[in-house]
């Protein structure tokens, strides 16, 4: 009986403090993996946005992502935070031009939740050990990931995932 790796993942990250992310910031370069208090720390291949600042969001650091393009930078990017009501989450975005990935997606499997784009919502989870809400999307360019960690089931938790991915997908 006990929580998914992912869940105590997540759960791990909100203890992270902003001093040991300055200290990673100080002793890292722009090629290691490790996590910062800002974007601007990191040297990313493409101009990346992340999740919209707002009243509801606490942002806890990030971490650069899927491969390091030599003279460009990092093919994604990952930002972890804190959602009000939801709980901690991390969106990761992956540029597939950089990347030179795609998807093949089984069409059963996906709905169009996120602004038409192919949609893939998944929760996983028990009560008592936590629970796993995720939500990816697709386009030409770009896999995006929005994952949430919360200690309880709520529908709303996805509603709300949902509504800030489509937020997230039309910057």
């Amino acid at each position: 009986n006990e929580s998914s790796p992912i869940y105590k993942q997540l759960m791990e990250v909100k203890n992270i403090t902003k001093e040991t992310l300055h200290l990673n910031s100080m002793n890292y370069g722009h090629r290691d993996e490790e996590m910062r208090s800002k974007i601007s720390e990191l040297k990313i291949a493409y101009h990346f946005v992340g999740v919209p600042a707002s009243s509801n969001i606490r942002s806890i650091g990030f971490a650069p992502a899927v491969t390091y393009v030599k003279d460009k930078g990092w093919a994604g990017a990952s930002q972890f935070f804190a959602l009000d009501g939801v709980g901690v989450c991390h969106y990761d975005e992956n540029n597939l031009k950089f990347s030179h990935g795609s998807a093949i997606i089984a069409q059963e499997d996906i709905s169009r939740e996120v602004n038409g784009k192919p949609t893939i919502v998944e929760i996983n989870g028990k009560k008592g050990q936590g629970f796993v809400y995720n939500i990816e999307w697709y386009s030409n360019d770009f896999f995006k990931q929005l994952e949430c960690a919360s200690p309880n089931y709520d529908a709303d938790i996805k509603n709300q995932m949902l509504m800030l991915a489509r937020i997230i997908d039309k910057q």
